[in-house]
């Protein structure tokens, strides 16, 4: 699709609003990131991802991805030997933890999510991490 279409769609203006609907900086980077696919497979499969996260969200409406924090910039300075602050601990101990809950509460789930059980495979249990920064 041309940029001319776009923007007559308004196409900005929905992605900014997708975003804006976003619980986490990961879900509004993704979001602003979308573009328009004339690949059938690519549309249906993120629709079919989209279902399967709305009967999620419908039927366990206080699930939320609170605690999350953009701690990318911090685990690279770590990693390079960097003196991190306690503000830093603590986004990287709360993006810990929701990471944990949101892994279990995928696992726990009734019925069939293939593409969000498969989105969520990638997350990590960092228990160690939430439990040295929360002493």
């Amino acid at each position: 699709m041309d940029g001319r279409t776009l923007k007559k769609l308004e196409f900005d203006k929905v992605i900014q609003m997708l975003a804006d609907c976003c619980g986490s900086f990961l879900g509004k980077e993704r979001a602003e990131k979308l573009t328009p696919s004339s690949d059938l497979d690519e549309v249906v499969s993120a629709l079919e991802e989209t279902s399967e996260a709305k009967e999620i969200l419908r039927f366990n409406p206080g699930f939320t991805l609170g605690g999350v924090r953009d701690v990318r910039k911090e685990v690279e300075r770590a990693a390079l030997g960097a003196i991190l602050e306690p503000e830093d601990f603590l986004d990287i101990s709360g993006t810990c933890a929701a990471s944990r809950k949101a892994k279990v509460f995928v696992s726990n789930l009734k019925g069939s999510y293939p593409l969000i059980m498969e989105l969520s495979r990638d997350l990590g249990i960092f228990k160690s991490i939430e439990t040295a920064v929360n002493e």
